[in-house]
């Protein structure tokens, strides 16, 4: 697909600057703001040009039933994650100071060799965690084809333990949950709020071919958050469970 007419550079060069240093705005000038997803995805590829990093993977928000019906698309949004953004879990990361961080528990699924090919081959699971914290001040007051074209709010993302496919359907069932400094913060996410990660992952297929974003074996794809969200402000260590898989990671504030 083609954004025909639309010159997605004056904003590729905005929210690079933005990515690089961790400042947010309020909106996008309107005159570099995309009308629609082709126009949005046209501005994340660009975006991911410009900051001229390895793409390790996506994440996919607002990926559940519920979500995409909320969205008004019908799909769930993608984001892409640069390769100075993943972590193995332990990791500090650092954000902004006074900053709300969105914490979810994930599932990420590894792309096989050959997925691009429509190969039958099962990916390989991993607990996850996703920092979401956009380049807009108040997300929820943007438009969305201005919040997918910044990345649909991607900060981070944390790769855990391995799940076992065989034990994965129980797990979901069982539900994850999300805690900070040892406390529960976050309980599972149940029924139309839940994702499917292999539904989420088909849908993944589909989109990236539809807007032409970079794909390659060996990806991480994030399908969507596994609790209810959560917001934090200040540091801490935090902790994702599924089953008997875990995540942690440690947020701690820039200077």
């Amino acid at each position: 697909m083609s954004a025909a007419g639309f010159d997605p550079a004056p904003a590729v060069r905005r929210l690079a600057g933005m990515w690089r240093d961790m400042r947010q705005i309020d909106a996008l000038p309107l005159e570099e703001r995309p009308r629609n997803l082709v126009e949005a995805y046209a501005i994340q590829r660009r975006l991911i040009e410009e900051i001229g990093e390895l793409v390790r993977g996506y994440k996919l928000g607002q990926s559940s039933v519920a979500a995409m019906e909320r969205n008004g698309l019908g799909v769930p949004i993608m984001g892409f994650i640069p390769a100075s953004r993943l972590y193995q879990s332990g990791s500090t990361i650092e954000a902004p100071p006074a900053s709300a961080l969105a914490i979810e528990v994930e599932l990420a699924l590894t792309l096989p060799a050959g997925w691009a090919d429509d190969a039958l081959v099962e990916p390989t699971a991993r607990l996850a965690i996703e920092v979401v914290r956009s380049r807009f001040a108040r997300s929820d007051a943007v438009d969305l084809p201005s919040f997918i074209s910044d990345g649909s709010g991607f900060h981070a993302l944390v790769l855990g333990d391995a799940v076992a496919a065989d034990r994965l359907a129980s797990h979901l069932a069982d539900g994850a949950f999300l805690s900070q400094d040892g406390r529960v913060v976050a309980k599972p996410a149940i029924g139309r709020e839940r994702p499917d990660p292999y539904e989420v992952l088909a849908r993944f297929r589909a989109l990236s071919r539809m807007f032409g974003m970079p794909v390659a074996p060996h990806m991480a794809i994030a399908t969507g958050g596994l609790v209810v969200p959560f917001e934090a402000i200040g540091e801490g260590e935090f902790e994702g469970r599924l089953g008997s898989s875990a995540v942690r990671f440690r947020a701690r504030r820039a200077p």
